[in-house]
């Protein structure tokens, strides 16, 4: 499984998640690649394609492979239903939105489709082999799962030559450049922290200093309305979690 990563229009100044890619001994020598490569907002933005071969163009479009390896759908859907924070950032603006969905084997891949960027849930059991990259390494300790770990393992390194998204269009230039927006809290105008640290006081505490920064990163506090709307989506599904479990411990 490999990821895409670029720029996108409200996070100018930091990369977000453009597309992801399946294929090796996995998929038996096949390719599953999802990627938005615009010009159109949304949706219709994103290629899809099983082997080179586009699918998946229309919404409620449903495919299968012919040798059942992979089946996939186009559909509007509450992302909540794959993952408490599949909304984080871009999935702040209905009750349904469009959105992925392949069952391939031994693994569920989820794929909100943002305007220009995407929220991936990838849902698979634990391999016997082991497993690594930017998802975690499947150990239940998060300590080693960020960049720095990562790095020292060797996989903060982006892949070069030939990958699993070179079944596809190539990246838009757009996405590999950098814009405005701050690299670090430190680069962060004084004013604009102001501004985010009272846009995002409605969020926990433990996500408010990530809102914080994303605002620094984009340049406006428009980007908080998104993120504070996900937090208080993700409170109310663990909510409704607690008042299940209660239920059915009475």
């Amino acid at each position: 499984v490999q990821g895409r990563f670029g720029y996108g229009k409200d996070y100018p100044a930091f990369s977000s998640t453009v597309g992801v890619a399946v294929g090796g001994p996995l998929l038996q020598g096949h390719t599953l690649y999802v990627a938005y490569i615009g010009p159109t907002p949304g949706w219709g933005g994103f290629k899809v394609l099983w082997d080179g071969q586009e699918i998946l163009t229309e919404m409620d479009a449903q495919f299968s492979s012919q040798d059942g390896l992979m089946s996939g759908k186009l559909f509007s859907v509450e992302p909540t239903d794959y993952h408490k924070y599949a909304r984080d950032t871009i999935g702040t603006w209905g009750e349904t939105l469009p959105s992925y969905y392949f069952t391939l084997p031994g693994m569920n891949l989820y794929v909100l489709a943002g305007a220009d960027t995407c929220n991936v849930v990838i849902e698979m059991k634990k391999l016997s082999g082991g497993q690594d990259g930017i998802c975690g390494n499947f150990n239940c300790d998060v300590a080693d799962d960020g960049y720095d770990a990562l790095a020292l393992r060797g996989l903060a390194t982006p892949l070069t030559g030939t990958t699993l998204f070179s079944s596809g269009p190539a990246q838009p230039e757009i996405q590999t450049k950098m814009r405005k927006g701050a690299v670090t809290l430190q680069d962060c105008s004084h004013e604009l922290k102001v501004k985010a640290a009272e846009s995002c006081q409605a969020m926990d505490e433990d996500k408010e200093d990530s809102c914080i920064f994303d605002i620094c990163a984009a340049g406006t506090v428009d980007v908080a309305k998104g993120e504070v709307t996900t937090d208080l989506v993700s409170q109310g599904v663990d909510q409704d979690m607690a008042a299940k479990e209660e239920m059915m411990m009475h």
